[in-house]
């Protein structure tokens, strides 16, 4: 029994891991990315170690509540069923030049959404602070160019009934849906009957500012077909305030003059147009070849 005793005492002694104590602990600075004081820590064998940061734990739980958010927002955006599956493949142009124009700027928007949007936002925080242009890229290692003040963030479609708008509002969401970001569609019907249901209801009118001030990108589909009282204006008016500087996209059947009826219409639309390419969409109504609803 002894020398079976001595047998596995030998045997623990040659595999044993040899371990290293510390003998020096200092505080060296604190993690840029969590915010937590990192430790020095210096071992026996001269070794040194820095522990304490979490920037990997602090990533991945940003990473679960993007994730979250983002499904929540699909979950409350009111697109037509039809449009549930919507994607620039399934737009059909018929050989049409304007359609082909209208599919190729549809797309490059949102191919281009995810370098616009990070440009835009970097140098808003740029504009915050006290740094030249050159100064804040070398400060915090980015590359903001000049032109970012310029990019255009609204995208707007006019035309008829049935000449594809929503269908391409509904693909540049679903792309831009998969890349990530926090998008939010609703009609402009839709988006005053939440308002109202807000009136009385203050859990509603939260949820809806919510989406509306923090969403990625806001699609308003259909404006201009409820414009009948002029709280409705005043609403839409907001809105526009709201989104000022964000990314959006509009699609509405009234023309440049219909917009000038009213000077309530003339602020929306002047709204509308600030820093925004548009697409006229004047082709006729390809709903009744049963194709682009």
């Amino acid at each position: 029994m002894e020398e079976l005793s001595k047998l596995y005492r030998d045997v623990e002694s040659k595999v044993a891991v040899p371990t290293r104590k510390p003998v020096e602990r200092t505080f060296s600075h604190r993690c840029d990315g969590c915010n937590r004081r990192v430790q020095l820590v210096t071992f026996d064998d001269g070794n040194k170690k820095e522990i304490g940061c979490h920037c990997d734990k602090v990533q991945s739980d940003r990473k679960k509540i993007e994730i979250r958010k983002q499904k929540e927002y699909w979950r409350a955006s009111m697109f037509p069923y039809s449009h549930k599956r919507a994607s620039f493949d399934k737009f059909k142009t018929f050989d049409n030049k304007k359609m082909e124009r209208a599919l190729i700027i549809a797309k490059r928007y949102a191919d281009k959404f995810a370098e616009n949007f990070k440009q835009k936002r970097l140098y808003e925080r740029y504009e915050r602070s006290d740094l030249t242009l050159e100064e804040f890229n070398q400060e915090y290692g980015t590359a903001v160019e000049e032109d970012a003040e310029d990019i255009l963030t609204n995208l707007i479609m006019k035309g008829a009934p049935g000449t594809g708008k929503t269908m391409l509002a509904n693909a540049i969401y679903h792309q831009l849906h998969k890349e990530g970001f926090k998008c939010f569609f609703i009609s402009s019907s839709e988006y005053l009957e939440r308002v109202k249901d807000g009136f009385d209801d203050s859990a509603a009118k939260v949820q809806l500012r919510k989406y509306r001030e923090e969403a990625d990108l806001f699609v308003l589909d259909d404006i201009g077909t409820s414009f009948d009282k002029p709280w409705k204006v005043d609403e839409f008016y907001k809105l526009m305030e709201i989104r000022k500087g964000k990314f959006n996209v509009f699609t509405t059947n009234l023309s440049d003059e219909e917009f000038v009826r009213t000077i309530e219409l003339e602020r929306i639309h002047s709204r509308m147009n600030q820093d925004a390419y548009t697409i006229r969409m004047d082709f006729e109504d390809y709903r009744l070849k049963g194709d682009n609803r």
